[in-house]
């Protein structure tokens, strides 16, 4: 970890190098300087293994030029088949306070995209206060630009301090609107607190940006809210109806002695940090994101409401399925120049 620098945080674990390639390809293009910090399985396939033993090679740093510092945990996690999901406990996370031992998993078992946000609090520590960290999905995201520089752009515009402030990105549908949202804050919470919340935009737990301290506070209230929840294992994806919950009922703003000042929500398709699109096509009758003149033509790139501005991180691009096709072409092409030339990053 490089402490002083900017830094990406992904959990990975259970995918393999095509769910992530475009990712890092798109990324390493952005111009982002900085850490990527990956948590990967332990069943890497040898494909999968070589490409990141090599992008995290501080030789390969050296001889490409990228600067990209890529930081890789294989992370060990013992799963339990429970219908649709796979509950986890995980190995070598918690040490005694006292001797420095690693000690079993005393917690009950949470979902992957639940227990991502201790190994995100644990490696958010590792970074200085004045740093921004981005907490990102990473199978159905890619970049067109740098992520950290639209933010301090905005932080700047905006007169919010970076270091304490968070930023959270809407989708395209309220509470109300979505069924999956509103049963998991249903099962999660109450009935009380979905009307409470319920015309609320749904926000996405996928990708949220902001200064260290922020981020580390907004992972440690996403995994004290699943200790402290009344329904550990009814909810398919717990991460996100905590994720609202917190947000909606003002419950981030000023918490742990001010280092989260400020919460921002940015409205799906604006700002020009992340566009999650997952859901425009459904609001708009079916509509594809070409029939809306949200894709530039020539390069393919997705634009922000205004049809303008080419936002820099996508999200959700696979429930399009124009989009879904042209990554897959680009995905296709990125796997064949790795293991016919070993070139990180083809030409574009």
């Amino acid at each position: 970890h490089q402490c002083h620098q900017n830094a990406i945080l992904s959990f990975v674990y259970g995918y393999q190098l095509p769910q992530i390639i475009h990712f890092i390809t798109t990324l390493i293009r952005s111009g982002f300087k900085g850490d990527l910090v990956l948590g990967t399985g332990t069943d890497l396939t040898q494909e999968s293994r070589e490409y990141l033993e090599y992008i995290s090679s501080s030789d390969t740093t050296t001889a490409t030029g990228i600067e990209l510092n890529v930081v890789v945990y294989e992370i060990e996690l013992s799963c339990v088949k429970r219908g649709n999901s796979n509950p986890c406990q995980a190995h070598r996370l918690f040490q005694d306070a006292t001797t420095g031992e690693c000690i079993s998993d005393f917690r009950k078992l949470r979902r992957v995209a639940t227990l991502r946000f201790e190994y995100y609090w644990a490696w958010s520590s590792l970074y200085a206060p004045d740093t921004q960290l981005f907490f990102t999905d990473a199978r159905d995201v890619y970049f067109q630009g740098n992520p950290m520089v639209r933010g301090l752009e905005f932080y700047r515009n905006a007169g919010y301090a970076p270091n304490t402030t968070i930023i959270m990105f809407e989708e395209a549908a309220t509470i109300a609107q979505s069924r999956a949202n509103s049963r998991w804050i249903l099962k999660t919470y109450s009935e009380t607190v979905l009307q409470q919340i319920a015309e609320k935009p749904v926000l996405c737990s996928g990708t949220t940006l902001g200064g260290q301290p922020a981020m580390e506070t907004y992972a440690r209230a996403m995994v004290y809210e699943f200790d402290h929840s009344n329904c550990g294992n009814c909810a398919k994806l717990n991460d996100q109806c905590f994720h609202n919950y917190l947000v909606h009922t003002n419950r981030l703003e000023g918490a742990n002695g001010g280092s989260i000042s400020t919460v921002v929500t940015h409205k799906q398709g604006e700002g020009g940090i992340v566009n999650t699109v997952g859901l425009v096509s459904l609001r708009h009758d079916g509509a594809s994101l070409h029939d809306l003149g949200l894709i530039q033509s020539e390069s393919m790139a997705i634009l922000d409401n205004d049809k303008t501005t080419t936002s820099a991180v996508i999200h959700m691009y696979d429930r399009d399925a124009g989009m879904k096709e042209w990554v897959s072409t680009k995905i296709t092409q990125e796997l064949l120049e790795w293991n016919n030339t070993g070139r990180v990053v083809p030409p574009a």
